[in-house]
């Protein structure tokens, strides 16, 4: 996504996961606290052919 080692850090601590259409608009799904991602493992694949999906976890839960 990006080179930054800044940013780098944050997609790592986050675990960003980026998926679909590289070129498409980009759609963060965020989940509530106590949750993580795969709360959207069902949902975002219905964008991904149109949109570049984006999933992370709050720091704390998840793979965060």
């Amino acid at each position: 996504m990006f080179s930054h080692p800044e940013v780098a850090e944050v997609q790592r601590r986050n675990n960003v996961r980026t998926t679909g259409n590289p070129a498409g608009r980009p759609m963060v799904f965020a989940n509530g606290f106590g949750c993580s991602q795969e709360v959207w493992r069902a949902v975002a694949p219905h964008f991904e052919a149109d949109f570049r999906v984006i999933r992370f976890d709050h720091v704390g839960s998840g793979g965060a």
